[in-house]
């Protein structure tokens, strides 16, 4: 008789099992596939696996069998034909219950986190040796000490990003002692001016915005000197 195409099959696990369960039924059978190494599988993606031929008078049971292998296979229904992971009622409580535990202990956490940043950032701007606070644009933040009400700190932030363009740091009569300068606006000051009185200051420079200076001018009344930071630790 001649052999007719009695199933297709989806996958080689389908094949497999088909051809042990014909083996065993001792049923006359060829497994075809559809893949030709000429095209890569392009036929498998998009016919399937392959089909089993049988002879035509065993098609009929061939297909029996299939429809059986393919049950064994399927998930077990609920009555509601729902084939989704059901979850008990009660284990849905006590998730739930944990889940309003973490969240609360996670809201009490972030609270105290913030309370102590705050209280944190009050110290540091009110705390026994200093007083100030921001300018009505928000471009100026200034400090002042606290026994001689002379300025102390100036922060200039003219693009608002955080990150002081210059600070300008006093002593407590009020003179500039030092400056820095971000003139990378990365947060890095790479340049420092360290003053010692009159005409008289240290300049320290960076080529580039590694936060590291490379270069120290002096500045005496007027005359400069330019020395490599490299050189100065040379032996």
């Amino acid at each position: 008789m001649p052999l007719v195409r009695a199933v297709s099959l989806k996958n080689s696990s389908e094949a497999a099992r088909m051809e042990a369960e014909l083996k065993n039924l001792e049923i006359p059978h060829a497994i075809r596939t559809l893949h030709d190494s000429a095209y890569d599988g392009l036929f498998q993606a998009t016919g399937g696996y392959g089909f089993v031929e049988v002879d035509e008078a065993d098609a009929p049971a061939v297909r029996d069998l299939y429809e059986n292998l393919l049950k064994t296979q399927a998930p077990v229904k609920t009555e509601n034909n729902d084939t989704r992971l059901h979850v008990p009622k009660e284990f849905k409580t006590i998730i739930g219950m944990i889940l309003i535990v973490l969240l609360s202990v996670a809201s009490i956490w972030f609270y105290t986190e913030n309370l102590f940043l705050r209280h944190e950032l009050n110290s540091y701007v009110n705390n026994e040796n200093y007083y100030g606070g921001w300018n009505n644009e928000g471009t100026i933040y200034t400090r002042f000490w606290n026994r001689t009400n002379k300025i102390a700190e100036a922060h200039y932030d003219t693009d608002k990003d955080g990150l002081p363009d210059k600070i300008e740091l006093y002593d407590q009569k009020g003179i500039l002692v030092r400056e820095l300068y971000d003139e990378y606006g990365q947060g890095i000051y790479s340049r420092q001016i360290d003053y010692y009185g009159k005409d008289k200051y240290l300049e320290w420079t960076s080529s580039d915005n590694s936060s590291r200076y490379d270069k120290l001018i002096i500045h005496n009344n007027g005359i400069q000197k330019t020395i490599s930071v490299e050189d100065l630790f040379a032996k």
